[in-house]
């Protein structure tokens, strides 16, 4: 009898890393960073004139109380995105999915007010038009 290695190889290259992540995925513990490196995706959305373009950042798709969403880890690093992953979905089983929002939500503001080191105010008072 075959082992069990040799039962998930194919001949086509991307079938064998599903099957890959899928062993991953039934053998590791969902607080491993290691099973959530195989949950990540890069999602795509057409832009305003109808193009496919692919985000970044890595997304993963989270469930608790029989609800389903996609939450993006912010990040392009793939293992920084499966232990941001890993700790999102410790944070939605322990305090639910309002508690995820907000620490999302308060990272993603922070980091856009330290990536300016400006207010509104600010940034829009040197693009204003000098009076001729």
């Amino acid at each position: 009898m075959a082992n069990k290695s040799e039962h998930y190889r194919t001949e086509n290259p991307d079938q064998e890393q599903i099957n890959e992540n899928q062993r991953i995925s039934n053998s590791v513990s969902r607080s491993n960073v290691k099973y959530w490196e195989s949950k990540l995706k890069k999602r795509s959305h057409r832009d305003s004139f109808g193009k496919l373009v692919q985000s970044p950042d890595y997304s993963v798709r989270l469930c608790h109380q029989n609800q389903q969403r996609f939450v993006s880890l912010q990040t392009p690093n793939k293992s920084l995105a499966a232990q941001r992953a890993r700790d999102a979905h410790l944070l939605l089983k322990s305090e639910g999915w309002e508690a995820l929002w907000k620490q999302y939500k308060v990272r993603q503001s922070n980091d856009e007010a330290v990536s300016c080191g400006c207010t509104v105010g600010e940034f829009l008072s040197t693009y204003e038009p000098n009076p001729a």
